[in-house]
Parts: structure tokens; sequence; C-alpha cells
């Protein structure tokens, strides 16, 4: 199947760099919850500079909502301690992505509960992976 065909890509793979969009979640400490293709254990250092990018722009009192680099568009939404960035090279517009990553982020809610961001705000380190087992899917 589709999941786990792409489980084992990261971004040091060139397959990896061929889909037209990807999903990545972390928390705010940077820890990854979700990527929609490739391992998220291997990708902790890619969602580390994500994590420390949103910081930084947090950090000027500035809230990044996208940043285009070439034909690639990267979406930020922050939703409490969890950060989804969307990446892709398609013609959606920031509206669009911003959607489908709030979609996203209410599939997270409706597995885990809201005190999902109560469990990261007290411990940004905590695995909330463990919990969402076998829901790649969905």
């Amino acid at each position: 199947n589709k999941v786990e065909r792409h489980a084992k890509e990261h971004n040091h793979d060139p397959e990896w760099f061929k889909h037209k969009k990807h999903v990545l979640i972390c928390s705010w400490s940077g820890r990854p919850i979700f990527t929609r293709y490739g391992d998220d254990s291997k990708l902790a250092a890619y969602m580390g500079v994500i994590s420390a990018i949103i910081h930084n722009f947090q950090r000027s009192g500035d809230n990044v909502r996208s940043i285009t680099a070439g034909a690639y568009k990267f979406v930020f939404v922050r939703r409490g301690p969890i950060y989804l960035v969307g990446v892709t090279r398609t013609t959606e517009t920031l509206q669009h992505i911003q959607l489908q990553l709030a979609f996203v982020h209410n599939q997270i809610l409706s597995i885990l509960t809201g005190n999902v961001h109560q469990m990261l705000e007290d411990s940004p380190q905590y695995d909330i992976c463990n919990l969402m087992g076998g829901t790649q899917m969905l």
C-alpha cells in the first residue's frame, strides 16, 4: 500500500523530493508527530529546523505564514504547541493549503482529543506518535 511504499523515504532520499506535496507535523520542541511521506524519525532533524524557523519568526514578533523558495511553497500553521507545515510545488493557494493543514490538525484532535495540546505544553518532548499508532492511513 501507499503508506508502506513511502515509509522508508527521508530528506536524503531523492525519491522523497519527487512528491509534489508534503505535510510535516511537529511539536514546538521539534519532535516529529507525522509526515505524509517517509519515516518521521528519520526526518527529525528536518522537523527541528522547521521548529527553529517558526521560533525565530515568533521571537521577532512575527507569525510566519508562508515562504516561497523557487518552485516550492512552505505553508506554516501553528495550533498551540503543534506546528503543521505544507511543502508544495503545486498551484494551490496559500488559503487552500492552510485549510488542508487545519483539517489534518482536526484529524489529530479527533484521534487524541484536545488534551494533546496540554500534554505537549506540559511535556514538550512527549512522543504522541505512540498514541496515534496504526492511524497513519487516516
